[in-house]
């Protein structure tokens, strides 16, 4: 399962959230200030190696995505997400 670490208000963490609903893939969501804070962000995609506190944040066991791959020209890349989420 996936764990989707979004912020309020953000247009990527909504689309996000929309295709991975449209795909069937499961995910919990945790959201900024409510379930995490950015401390707590960092030391999680720290942990693998890719530390961030840009919105959204996939992660997986030991993978964590990032918008620097799954957003390209400010649009989701369904194609990277297809090739590497399933």
């Amino acid at each position: 399962m996936y764990t989707l670490y979004t912020s309020k208000n953000c247009n990527h963490c909504k689309a996000l959230k929309e295709y991975l609903h449209k795909n069937n893939i499961n995910f919990e969501e945790k959201v900024l200030d409510q379930d995490f804070n950015t401390g707590d962000l960092i030391a999680e995609t720290s942990r693998r190696g890719s530390p961030t506190l840009s919105f959204p944040v996939l992660i997986n066991g030991n993978s964590c995505y990032t918008t620097r791959q799954f957003i390209k020209n400010g649009k989701l890349d369904e194609m990277w997400l297809e090739e590497n989420l399933w």
